[in-house]
């Protein structure tokens, strides 16, 4: 856990503070709440202490969204090639499941999470990300005008 947070705290403090602080869009695969699913839901480590320290790594940065594409496990583990897999997603059937009910208790808390039906082609996927990027953004420059 302490190794993910040491890499999480650097790649946050090298590269996503100083785009943010240029007044740029940073998107990011795997972040905040990957480690409360993988490591909380999944491996069962206290979330207090997860949240504490990830907090801590990530100086209290907190994605604006989150697209969560929801799959089940059986369905996501027969989209990966075996020789594509990595470590975790050479992880049981349980352990996946128990990841994605973490990202759904997470997503049911938090406002910012946009959940995706992962049974959906990719192009629409990828449509809805875009329309609602599109509208964070519409309502952000609307925002910046009223001041």
């Amino acid at each position: 856990l302490l190794l993910y947070m040491a890499s999480r705290s650097q790649h946050t403090g090298e590269w996503i503070i100083p785009a943010l602080e240029k007044g740029k869009i940073v998107i990011s695969d795997r972040y905040f709440d990957s480690t409360l699913a993988y490591q909380g839901a999944a491996r069962k480590i206290n979330l207090n202490i997860i949240d504490t320290i990830t907090r801590f790594a990530t100086f209290g940065l907190v994605p604006e969204i989150t697209f969560l594409i929801d799959l089940s496990p059986e369905a996501g583990l027969k989209r990966i090639r075996k020789d594509d897999a990595d470590r975790l997603e050479n992880e049981s059937l349980d352990f996946h499941r128990r990841v994605r009910e973490g990202f759904l208790k997470i997503a049911e808390k938090e406002k910012r999470f946009t959940i995706i039906d992962g049974d959906k082609t990719v192009s629409q996927i990828h449509q809805i990300i875009t329309n609602k990027i599109i509208q964070i953004l519409g309502k952000e420059k609307d925002e910046r005008k009223k001041k």
